[in-house]
């Protein structure tokens, strides 16, 4: 049985995105498969509840993050309490991450049902009996149920950052979590460099200016008008260049925001202004043009005079565009024209 509505969002998100698998923006590789379950459950087991898999101070990252809440069976179902009591049901989640992405686990019995010392094959059934651990055993089993959640959480996302590294791609979160612990445990060189500093900005901070543009407007921009995607990242990193020298978060932030006001409303306006005078000095030079060729057509001159007119507002046309054009702010004024 699947999931209709999880299928409805995922095709309604693969239309969204459309436009920009079309122009090779954007690339769909089947990665969840490798999170696939396997089709025989390994079984682990530590004497020492797993403290030796990580290093020392990468799990005491986690478990001081680590919120692990009792899971309660009653009449209608199982519900997470707000609580941590003697149980036989726990989930853990982490602080700053998902709380849709967490971590349940169950203390079972087991019953040996047989035994085959020479092969090394056993026979068993686990169940969930009605009464509750003791204390003691209920602490070493929340103590290894947290470590367990940390050491999967961390091949997760090694695995994760090891796949964008061989693709030659950012990885993003929304996760607080996930990106204090990449930034404590995995800092990259390429974070320090201005493109990847722009990227981190750009989302970290509202950009109300790209919200009304549709995937194929934007993608249109991009197919047709390449060199305008660069001249905006050239004059955005150029910007956003003293922003990564403020250690203050808050300062960051208003200064990133600064940058993208003086490029979306400041640079848009005085984009404006200029095209607007190439507009009425293109026409001046038409009138011009066209008044030259209808003297030669008067005097009937030379037949060479309507090209050289042609010409001319070709000419016209061409340093209009290619003057707005060179203006960063092009992209955003063409987006919003579009």
């Amino acid at each position: 049985m699947f999931d209709r509505h999880a299928l409805t969002e995922s095709v309604r998100f693969l239309k969204q995105i459309t436009p920009f698998i079309a122009a090779n923006y954007v690339k769909l590789l089947p990665v969840s498969l490798i999170f696939e379950p396997p089709p025989e459950l390994p079984l682990y087991s530590s004497e020492v509840q797993f403290e030796d898999v990580l290093p020392s101070e990468l799990l005491k990252f986690f478990r001081d993050h680590s919120v692990t809440q009792s899971v309660r069976k009653t009449d209608t179902g199982w519900i997470i309490e707000d609580t941590l009591s003697v149980g036989r049901g726990i989930v853990t989640t982490f602080e700053g991450h998902h709380p849709y992405e967490a971590f349940g686990q169950f203390l079972l019995e087991q019953k040996i049902l047989s035994c085959d010392d020479k092969i090394g094959e056993y026979t068993a059934i686990q169940y969930l009996p009605d009464t509750v651990p003791s204390r003691r055993e209920f602490e070493i089993w929340v103590r290894q149920s947290e470590n367990r959640a940390a050491i999967n959480f961390y091949r997760r996302i090694r695995t994760e950052t090891g796949m964008a590294a061989c693709l030659g791609a950012s990885y993003l979160t929304h996760s607080t979590f996930v990106g204090q612990l990449l930034g404590r445990f995995f800092p990259s060189e390429a974070a320090s460099e201005t493109s990847e500093h722009t990227a981190n900005t750009v989302l970290n901070v509202e950009v109300p200016f790209l919200d009304a543009i549709d995937t194929e407007t934007l993608m249109s921009i991009r197919r047709n008008d390449g060199e305008v995607f660069q001249n905006f990242r050239n004059e955005l990193e150029s910007r956003l260049f003293e922003v990564r020298l403020e250690s203050d978060p808050e300062r960051r932030r208003i200064k990133a925001e600064k940058a993208f006001h003086d490029l979306g409303v400041v640079q848009v306006h005085a984009l404006r202004t200029k095209a607007n005078e190439l507009i009425k000095s293109s026409v001046l030079q038409a009138v011009i043009t066209g008044a030259t060729l209808v003297a030669s057509v008067a005097t009937g001159l030379t037949p060479l005079a309507p090209v050289i007119a042609i010409a001319g507002l070709a000419r016209i046309l061409t340093d209009y565009r290619s003057s707005t054009r060179a203006n960063p702010a092009f992209f955003l004024w063409k987006a919003t024209k579009d």
